[in-house]
């Protein structure tokens, strides 16, 4: 049986894209354990709601996520077959899927935002702090189905370096927007829910330039044919 050496050429690639993936994950727990922070210098109350409402957040964001989870291998299989624009048609319908899917889960939470409060306490105090971000969170949904299925798009042209130092850099737009509730507190949990709100319209729109950008130019060397 032959026995092959470790070659770091075959691992580079393998360990640079798992920085990048980190990285992005990193930035994005800094978001949210950023938001507990500040919620929790608030008070009780503020730091309860914000626990219910980042939990009805990622739930949200799992159900748009089903349709940009299957991007990864739709996008890569017609970039490597050699054909670019189905990858490019693939990437825009599935948008516009996640889009209907984020308008028709945005308008089902705020509609219900007076009542699932009611289903995790009965704090006066907790449950109106949640329906108020809850509004918020429902306008999250537009820009988070962008972002979510251009996450799919992008990860599936082998793009995940540039997801990783955007990520970084989305910061730059989340951060001014929470001191702002730092340096007013009276501004709550719907001002910790507004920089999130801000932090998810930047990633929208960085990721649809990029698409875009990717897209008009043929994918360039992203078409391993």
């Amino acid at each position: 049986m032959e026995v092959r050496r470790p070659r770091w050429a075959s691992f580079e690639p393998l360990l640079r894209t798992g920085w990048h993936a980190g990285l992005r994950a990193m930035s994005m727990y800094a978001v949210w354990n950023l938001s507990t922070i500040v919620a929790a210098r608030i008070d009780a109350p503020t730091l309860a709601a914000n626990q219910v409402v980042n939990q009805l957040f990622i739930f949200l964001a799992l159900v748009l996520d089903a349709l940009a989870v299957p991007l990864h291998s739709l996008v890569a299989g017609e970039l490597g077959a050699g054909r670019a624009d189905a990858a490019a048609h693939i990437g825009r319908r599935s948008m516009r899927l996640s889009l209907w899917g984020g308008a028709s889960l945005g308008l089902s939470l705020a509609a219900l935002a007076p009542f699932i409060p009611l289903l995790f306490t009965a704090d006066s105090a907790v449950q109106s702090r949640v329906t108020g971000a809850l509004l918020v969170l429902a306008l999250m949904q537009l820009p988070g189905a962008v972002a979510f299925a251009l996450d799919g798009a992008l990860i599936g042209a082998h793009d995940m370096g540039w997801l990783g130092r955007q990520a970084a850099l989305n910061l730059l737009a989340f951060l001014p927007a929470l001191a702002v509730t730092v340096r007013w507190p009276q501004l709550g949990l719907m001002g910790i829910w507004a920089a999130q709100l801000v932090w998810m319209t930047t990633r929208a729109v960085v990721n649809h330039r990029r698409w875009h950008h990717l897209t008009r130019h043929g994918f360039h060397d992203r078409v391993m044919a």
